[in-house]
């Protein structure tokens, strides 16, 4: 029996249903884990929504992808905007939004932006329970470490797209 204000279970309310609560991220490169004493070999990693344990990495996280977007859109010239704009009317696609590894190259590019630390604080994120190997084992620095760099970077990128910048870059895509 649970004690007086223990949470046993979150209920969805209507207005998350739409917002996902997990993501399956494909590992470009394999990794072996250890389960139940046999090694095993991982196939992806279940991202999960963020929850408040997590708000610190996920504020920092967000932060950073809109610090290096104010950067990018004050570089690029009145011309090239009105270009831009042009090619995305006359685009048929409603899907059109940035991948992860889209996210992270904006990211990359901008000066104010240490690459480095945005990737320390998704290790942190993933580390705390926000990523599981094969969706069976909490992830934690050992899986992080046999991890591609390159997965990491994606992985990290597809986690800001999916729970941290969803409704944002989908305003974005409406202005």
């Amino acid at each position: 029996m649970a004690a007086v204000g223990e949470v046993t279970e979150i209920v969805s309310s209507e207005a998350s249903m739409d917002r996902p609560t997990k993501y399956e991220y494909p590992l470009k490169d394999k990794i072996t884990y250890t389960l139940d004493g046999h090694v095993e070999t991982a196939e992806f990693f279940e991202l999960r929504a963020p929850t408040s344990r997590n708000r610190r990495e996920c504020a920092l996280l967000k932060q950073s992808f809109f610090v290096a977007l104010k950067e990018q859109q004050t570089s690029v010239t009145d011309e090239e905007r009105e270009k831009a704009k042009e090619r995305l009317s006359e685009t048929e696609d409603e899907d059109l939004t940035l991948d992860g590894d889209e996210i992270l190259a904006i990211m990359s590019m901008a000066g104010g932006i240490e690459l480095d630390k945005v990737i320390d604080l998704s290790v942190k994120l993933f580390t705390n329970g926000a990523a599981f190997v094969d969706a069976r084992v909490k992830v934690n620095q050992q899986h992080i470490d046999r991890l591609s760099y390159d997965d990491l970077e994606s992985m990290t990128g597809e986690y800001l797209k999916t729970f941290l910048l969803r409704s944002a870059l989908d305003n974005l895509r409406q202005t």
